[in-house]
């Protein structure tokens, strides 16, 4: 799946002819942008893209006194072959899980936030979803039905720690203190989907035997907070709600990590919603879908509110968001970043694209800036000084 500079009242758009070249023997693109990263201050974040070139861009994130991110494009850098489906960052490394199942290891340049390739090592095709503490990497290949676990070196390198079968397995989730991996897999053989809880090892593999239960639905994001794991579901296979989408709640043994269902699902209605992220706080949801957002209170009973925005110019590249897709906030609290992979050309609207959003008192939203992406949007990741 998976990712215009100016304030709302200046919205401008930065277009840049990139080049594409092959490096004939490693499996390697390069895209340059038409400009050198500027340096900047290292208070500044970075927003990396990954995208379906395959590619990832790179787009430096200033902030306002007010602490409104304010995007500024700068170049792409090399990957291995297959789009860049899941990313993280630890420390100053940047993991990168591309479609043709590896993930590429990045130096994150804290200056100006470029990456230099250090190198690569194999994972399951595709990997679909990363999750990571400050040791390990986890990645759910959705394609070969298997979870890998990596270990991370003092130098920020990968080893292989272990794989796992695990059938249909697409997203991840840690809770807070980086006791349990919770799984969601969208098939499981004979027993259908499921959702998983692995108490991690203290060299972080997982446990031969995770604690699961059945799950009327297809689990497509995950999110913890509070002691508690938010499920958004589609309907891949038959809901439990008989709609397209819905969030549940799922209380979270502090000891065992056993998942006990907590209140009534929330009918999220038909609107395509792929990506959810929670607020710093952990009252909000935050959940693009077509025309807006959708943003769900964590207190139970679970409850929904819409938010759709006026169509301006300033914010032309922006809406409606044809096919909402990732969701990432800002752990600083006041922004988040949203995706749009499909965005169809249409008048002013510019086709696949990112775009920041302020977030406000009680979990509102502001539509800030945004930019056209190079191609189809799949993962997020930030990095901050």
């Amino acid at each position: 799946m998976r990712h215009s500079t100016s304030s709302s009242a200046k919205s401008r758009l930065g277009f840049y002819r990139w080049s594409v070249v092959t490096i004939v023997g490693l499996g390697l693109v390069v895209a340059f942008a038409g400009c050198k990263p500027k340096p900047r201050s290292l208070s500044q974040p970075t927003l990396y893209l990954g995208t379906s070139v395959p590619g990832i861009e790179i787009f430096n994130v200033t902030l306002n006194p007010s602490g409104v991110p304010q995007m500024i494009r700068q170049s792409g850098i090399p990957v291995a072959a297959g789009a860049v489906m899941a990313m993280t960052v630890i420390d100053k490394s940047l993991y990168a899980a591309a479609g043709g199942g590896s993930i590429a290891q990045f130096t994150i340049d804290p200056l100006h936030g470029g990456l230099t390739l250090r190198g690569t090592i194999p994972a399951g095709s595709p990997p679909y979803s990363m999750a990571a503490t400050a040791k390990n990497v986890y990645v759910a290949n959705r394609g070969s039905n298997n979870l890998s676990v990596y270990s991370i070196d003092a130098a920020g390198n990968l080893a292989s720690l272990q794989t796992v079968t695990s059938n249909g397995v697409n997203s991840l989730q840690l809770d807070s203190a980086g006791k349990f991996l919770f799984t969601g897999s969208r098939t499981n053989g004979a027993t259908g989907p499921q959702v998983c809880t692995h108490l991690l090892q203290p060299d972080g593999s997982l446990p031969a035997t995770p604690s699961c239960v059945a799950v009327n639905g297809a689990p497509q994001e995950m999110q913890f907070t509070g002691g508690v794991l938010f499920l958004l579901f589609n309907a891949t296979v038959a809901p439990a709600l008989g709609v397209t989408n819905w969030v549940s709640a799922w209380t979270v043994d502090p000891a065992t990590g056993a998942l006990t269902h907590r209140g009534t699902d929330l009918d999220i209605g038909a609107a395509n919603t792929v990506g959810m992220a929670v607020s710093t706080n952990g009252q909000t949801l935050f959940l693009p879908r077509q025309g807006g957002f959708l943003t769900v209170g964590t207190a139970n009973p679970l409850s929904a509110r819409s938010i759709t925005f006026t169509p301006t110019f300033s914010q032309w590249c922006l809406l409606p968001p044809v096919g909402p897709g990732q969701v990432l906030v800002d752990p600083r609290g006041k922004a988040l970043y949203i995706t749009d992979p499909i965005g169809a050309v249409a008048g002013n609207i510019i086709g696949p694209r990112v775009a920041s959003l302020e977030i406000t008192a009680g979990g509102g939203l502001n539509p800030i800036i945004c930019d056209a992406a190079g191609s189809k949007p799949m993962s997020m990741a930030l990095f901050i000084p």
